[in-house]
């Protein structure tokens, strides 16, 4: 039986309504093309793009207080492991916390130049890239006028962590590191992340580039979806040639700052990481997001942030992961 206008616009609010009682912010997928924009009818506005309803969904966890049972991070810092296949919340503190996300941040970046460009076309590197005021900074050290592919870019932006590529990434898609901040913080807040925003693409921040462990859970959960991002962040190594001004070859090789694909820390029993990136500032301490598996291969999203260094991080993270098995 045909459906009418008038019952196709009840079963849209109906469906809606009852989504919001255990989902967040993001979107439903529903499966109407052809609904209208704005229902004088219902006093409802929908807002759609190819189909989907931005509004309320319920394929990410969602909770509102900390989880915490036989297991605290340390010192404060913040935290969160999910069971993707469930979307279960196993642990979280100060998961709505605001804090400084660090090199967490490239991760927006790249899903951003995944979704908006083709990883044939030609990132060349501006002087904002070369640029980086800060002494610190991690970089690849590329040159002025410096061109490779943008899956060279990500690969050299995510596996070692490198500000100046992540910077070229951003003024290649917006123009300036500026302005892609802008796009960086409207599409997290259109994937729910609405306690976020960014002010660069690399994450050296301001005191205004902030996020939460949620919010980098639903950016992390959503650019996961891509194969493409999963096969770069799984990876150990990376060697490339790319050209400089004069098209002679330059070549680069990098590992990555995972320190349990290092072999620096060992794994936990029947843990796999899959894939992770990690960031640290004296802003936000020592952080690190990834993608681990149980021995059953079933995916799980664990994150820190703030903790006071290194060696600590990978102990609450190998903690964290336990509770995987427990």
């Amino acid at each position: 039986m045909k459906c009418t206008n008038k019952l196709c616009h009840i079963l849209i609010v109906f469906l809606m309504v009852s989504c919001l009682s255990a989902c967040s912010k993001a979107e439903i997928k529903m499966p109407f093309s052809d609904f209208p924009m704005d229902d004088t009818e219902t006093g409802v506005t929908f807002s759609k793009s190819d189909g989907v309803i931005t509004g309320f969904s319920c394929d990410v966890a969602t909770f509102k207080d900390d989880y915490i049972d036989k297991f605290v991070l340390e010192n404060a810092a913040a935290g969160m492991l999910v069971d993707v296949n469930n979307n279960k919340v196993l642990f979280a503190q100060n998961a709505f916390e605001l804090r400084a996300p660090a090199s967490l941040t490239k991760i927006m970046t790249a899903y951003l130049a995944l979704k908006y460009c083709s990883m044939d076309e030609t990132v060349v590197i501006g002087t904002e890239a070369v640029n980086i005021s800060d002494p610190t900074a991690t970089r690849l050290g590329v040159n002025l006028g410096d061109k490779m592919t943008m899956d060279q870019a990500l690969n050299l932006c995510l596996i070692p962590s490198s500000n100046d590529i992540a910077i070229a990434i951003g003024c290649h898609i917006s123009g300036t590191e500026e302005e892609f901040a802008k796009l960086m913080t409207k599409e997290a807040q259109a994937l729910g992340a609405t306690s976020t925003t960014f002010t660069d693409a690399c994450g050296l921040g301001s005191e205004t580039h902030l996020t939460t462990a949620y919010d980098l859970y639903l950016i992390f959960s959503e650019a996961i979806k891509d194969q493409r991002l999963r096969d770069i962040i799984q990876k150990k190594e990376y060697q490339t040639t790319y050209k400089d001004r004069n098209d002679k070859d330059v070549s680069a090789s990098v590992r990555s700052t995972n320190w349990y694909f290092r072999g620096e820390v060992e794994m936990p029993d029947s843990i796999t990481v899959m894939g992770a990136k990690t960031g640290t500032t004296t802003e936000a301490g020592s952080c690190l997001l990834l993608l681990a598996q149980d021995k059953f291969g079933n995916p799980y999203v664990a994150i820190i942030l703030g903790a006071d260094n290194k060696d600590l991080l990978y102990k609450q993270m190998t903690d964290l992961l336990i509770q995987i098995t427990n």
